[in-house]
């Protein structure tokens, strides 16, 4: 179960489209391909084929491995300085 916090994050969208994908084997996320004239999704990992397509709720996206999170939340580093460029593009120097 989702606290407040969390679950105010969550849109007021129906769903997000998920369905097996048999190259990563296992449930994924999906993806509308573009009109071709057939309603077609493709799993976001591999770019694959999902077929039997259904809608999760937010709340569900743990059971498959996906999680929301909050993106206005500062994010932890690596503990190299990743806040204050330690990650970046090197610089000449």
């Amino acid at each position: 179960m989702l606290d407040e916090t969390r679950e105010a994050l969550l849109s007021d969208a129906a769903g997000l489209p998920a369905g097996p994908c048999a190259k990563c084997e296992r449930e994924v996320l999906a993806y509308l391909l573009p009109d071709d004239g057939a309603e077609r999704y493709a799993c976001v990992h591999c770019d694959g084929p999902v077929r039997r397509v259904y809608l999760v709720g937010e709340g569900e996206l743990d059971d498959l491995g996906y999680a929301v999170s909050d993106p206005l939340r500062p994010q932890g580093g690596c503990a190299t300085g990743c806040a204050a460029g330690g990650c970046g593009v090197k610089r000449p120097g």
